[in-house]
């Protein structure tokens, strides 16, 4: 009897030290989950050898961007960063630099400790809901805009909001082209194609091959076309595949003039797909559906072509 009595004495002290263990085990979890959930920006500054350097609220330090994605392909060491403004809830910061003779904003994330592609532009500011607004003018200090978020998740996704009216702004497409920069650049500086520029930006990486190509455009107009959700859906990260599929698309290998179009009926793209082409009196239809509105728009690294029409395969 006495037997059965520290048996059971013993089995019951193991089952406490068991739930005890387990109980600790949980909370500790449980603490280590949060401090990774709420792991924040304390602060952000360019030290003495010009690294961005960022430092958690948990006391680590790293160097937020040795390399900067400036473009499909062309990553950049830089060394001449300037400043670092952390955003309002602490998530990100956005790091003044220069670099290929540029003024841009690169904008770090807390989240996944990654700098994002540049944004070209002088100055930036966060607002009060998240979103950053840059100040974008050329050397001259003419051709002036303002871009802005599109969203405070993903503040380096943005779009062309206003135009300096102080400055003598041109509205041509054509202005922001030229053989000393490439496609994308151009095309993140033109207004008329931001919201191209938005998806090229969420898509990373999406060519496949070194060129030259030549890129469809399509202008805004051409995007409203789209339902709102269906683009702003595309722009997710967790859509990301879905999102370079539908950018290579636009994306036609080689260097392709207008010229030469007119004398195809169909040209190949990235996206595994084709595009018709129907050429009466010097014009050229694609798939049936819209047409070439400004051709042959010079960059380093190709030429681009203006649609006014969604591409749909």
């Amino acid at each position: 009897m006495q037997n059965k009595k520290y048996i059971l004495a013993f089995i019951t002290a193991i089952l406490v030290i068991a739930l005890s263990l387990f109980f600790f085990s949980d909370q500790i979890n449980k603490i280590e989950n949060d401090a990774k959930e709420n792991i924040t920006i304390s602060s952000a500054f360019v030290d003495d050898e010009n690294n961005a350097v960022v430092e958690y609220s948990n006391g680590k330090k790293m160097i937020a961007g040795e390399s900067v994605k400036f473009s499909e392909n062309n990553f950049a060491e830089v060394k001449n960063y300037r400043d670092g403004k952390i955003s309002p809830n602490n998530m990100f910061v956005a790091f003044e630099g220069s670099g290929f003779e540029e003024e841009f904003i690169a904008i770090f994330s807390a989240e996944n400790s990654q700098m994002y592609p540049v944004i070209y532009g002088q100055s930036g500011k966060w607002l009060d809901d998240g979103k950053i607004q840059i100040q974008s003018c050329n050397l001259a200090n003419e051709n002036c805009s303002v871009k802005q978020s599109i969203s405070s998740e993903q503040p380096w996704i943005t779009e062309i909001i206003s135009e300096d009216p102080s400055q003598e702004v041109s509205t041509s497409i054509r202005d922001s082209f030229n053989s000393e920069i490439d496609f994308f650049s151009a095309i993140e500086s033109t207004p008329d194609l931001s919201k191209f520029s938005q998806a090229v930006t969420a898509g990373g990486q999406f060519i496949r091959g070194t060129g030259p190509f030549t890129i469809l455009a399509p202008t805004n107009e051409a995007f409203q076309e789209l339902p709102t959700e269906t683009f702003e859906n595309l722009l997710l990260p967790e859509n990301q595949d879905q999102l370079q599929s539908f950018l290579r698309n636009y994306i036609i290998v080689g260097d392709v003039s207008y010229s030469e179009l007119l004398e195809k009926e169909s040209v190949d793209t990235l996206g595994d797909s084709s595009v018709d082409i129907f050429s009466e009196s010097g014009s050229i239809t694609l798939n049936g559906e819209g047409i070439i509105t400004d051709a042959d728009l010079p960059a380093s690294n190709g030429r681009v072509h203006v649609i006014n029409f969604v591409i749909n395969n």
